[in-house]
């Protein structure tokens, strides 16, 4: 039984694609033979069919020196690692190396640091030159891909930009992400769905993410002010929590804007069908599983015209594209434009029939087989 090493930020309960991503794809792994052992920052008292330990987050040198202690016992005896991120402090091993990356961490960060200006957009940003710290964190990058025998993307627009990085196209792989099992809220009229939660009368538009500065949702908020009748809730949390909901109270809009929270499946399975639709107006998104989610629900989606977005959103067929603003007075006036042609009678029910186009490409059978193949085809290189 090959022993694969998963080196990860973050997991399960944490919020985020990659937590999501690995606890799904991880007992499918197991079934077909792996012997897993998970490393990741955390402290969730939880239990898992496979091993796992997490390493507190402390003072920043501190946990990764701790990281780099308990990833240098594994990697001395591990088959085959699957990392999920960059950054992780992974020192010493021979066995081969497998990258998954889910986006452009290093815009991330230079974004949350104010290293560049708020109007450089991630596309915009692959060509940014940017001053001596960003210049080297891009050599960095570069050199630690060379250690990677394949690199794992979830969508052709971030493969094209991760080509860029240097990686080899033999080295390069799309998975897209998938729609796992459903719960049994799809089988909900949408009328059904308000009913069980209680909702207001009106349209509403649902909001899920990560509350972080690039996801859109301070244009959106504003923009409610302009769409009466028709109400915002946001589920998720993240650190731009309390000057959402603040900005949320100044401007008066009252009940017609509510923070959900982070939501279990269930619950939030149930406001995906009771939501007119799902607005993300995101600044950055690898192959969003909330689209995915959404359209796999039957709630048509209303998302930036940005990256993958366009790989799942056919404009006019199941959903909107609307072009994407950094400045927040012209994003909240692109959000009132589409909301206002998306809610002209009979629409919705078009783009709901639609759906997800193209299903079979991301069911999670066709996820874990790629994956687990992927991941052999490693082992037999070594």
């Amino acid at each position: 039984m090959p022993r694969l090493f998963i080196a990860s930020g973050i997991f399960h309960p944490d919020p985020g694609g990659p937590a999501t991503y690995l606890h799904q794809l991880l007992p499918a792994l197991q079934e077909r033979g792996w012997d897993i052992r998970v490393l990741s920052y955390g402290d969730a008292p939880s239990t898992y069919p496979y091993h796992l330990q997490r390493i507190p987050r402390r003072a920043l040198p501190w946990r990764q020196l701790h990281y780099a202690v308990a990833a240098h016992s594994e990697l001395r005896q591990t088959d085959l690692v699957f990392a999920q991120s960059l950054d992780l402090p992974l020192i010493g091993g021979r066995a081969p190396r497998v990258l998954r990356l889910g986006g452009d961490s290093l815009w991330e960060r230079a974004r949350r640091r104010r290293w560049l200006p708020e109007s450089v957009d991630i596309t915009q940003f692959q060509n940014y030159r940017g001053g001596p710290l960003i210049r080297s964190l891009r050599a960095w990058r570069r050199r630690k891909l060379r250690s990677y025998a394949a690199v794992i993307v979830p969508s052709q627009t971030l493969a094209k930009i991760v080509s860029d990085w240097g990686v080899p196209s033999e080295r390069l792989h799309v998975i897209e992400n998938a729609v796992h099992a459903l719960p049994a809220a799809l089988s909900l009229s949408q009328k059904e769905a308000r009913a069980r939660l209680r909702l207001p009368p009106g349209p509403i538009l649902l909001t899920v993410a990560r509350l972080q500065p690039w996801k859109g949702i301070g244009p959106s908020i504003h923009a409610l002010a302009q769409l009466p009748d028709l109400s915002l809730f946001v589920a998720g949390d993240g650190p731009t929590q309390p000057q959402l909901e603040a900005q949320a109270a100044r401007s008066g809009l009252g009940d017609r804007i509510r923070f959900l929270g982070r939501l279990n499946a269930p619950i939030l399975a149930t406001y995906y069908r009771a939501a007119d639709f799902v607005l993300l107006y995101s600044g950055y998104e690898g192959l969003s599983h909330v689209l995915l989610e959404a359209l796999s629900y039957g709630t048509p989606v209303l998302a930036s015209d940005i990256l993958a977005n366009r790989e799942l959103i056919h404009n006019g067929v199941n959903g909107l594209l609307i072009p994407y603003e950094t400045e927040e007075t012209a994003a909240s006036a692109r959000i009132v434009t589409a909301v206002r042609a998306a809610t002209v009678p009979g629409r919705r029910a078009q783009w709901a029939s639609a759906g997800l186009l193209e299903p079979e490409r991301y069911t999670f059978v066709r996820l874990v087989e790629r994956t687990d193949s992927l991941l052999r085809a490693q082992l037999s290189r070594d």
